[in-house]
């Protein structure tokens, strides 16, 4: 599993999603929720071992990371959602893996992006020290598995 996301620009930022057999691009808004605020929560959720639910809005279109605690470690679904309507989301791709082998790439996503130190306009800030800390959240979830 790969995770990237690009530089924020004017409220939009590129996500990239590669799993096992899917790669998922599309560029997700700041409005009304921040995502990446969202994805830091949703990494600590099912670290806790707690199903969470993460939507990227596309305006109107939107995305949704499912996260699924199981013995083995993590289910993460990608349902795309046509005006956001959860209801009738369609699963457009899954991986299953060791909190390692799902949480890592997305925290490694998300110390990229911090290095592009985003700031309004483009995107809001990011809670100092949110990102680092959750090398430690993952590392002792992943040590209790």
């Amino acid at each position: 599993m790969k995770f990237e996301l690009g530089n924020p620009e004017h409220g939009w930022v590129g996500v990239k999603l590669e799993l096992a057999d899917t790669c998922l691009k599309f560029f997700a808004s700041d409005v009304p929720n921040d995502p990446i605020e969202g994805l830091i929560d949703a990494i600590r959720t099912v670290a806790a071992g707690r199903e969470v639910s993460l939507w990227w809005h596309l305006e109107p279109d939107g995305w949704y990371f499912e996260f699924t605690p199981t013995p083995q470690g993590v289910r993460l679904q990608a349902l795309y959602a046509e005006n956001s309507d959860r209801a009738a989301a369609e699963l457009r791709g899954e991986y299953r893996g060791s909190l390692d082998a799902v949480l890592l790439p997305l925290w490694r996503g998300l110390r990229r992006f911090e290095t592009y130190a985003p700031a309004a306009p483009h995107w809001p800030v990011l809670r100092p020290g949110a990102v680092a800390s959750l090398r430690a959240v993952i590392e002792q979830a992943a040590a209790k598995n």
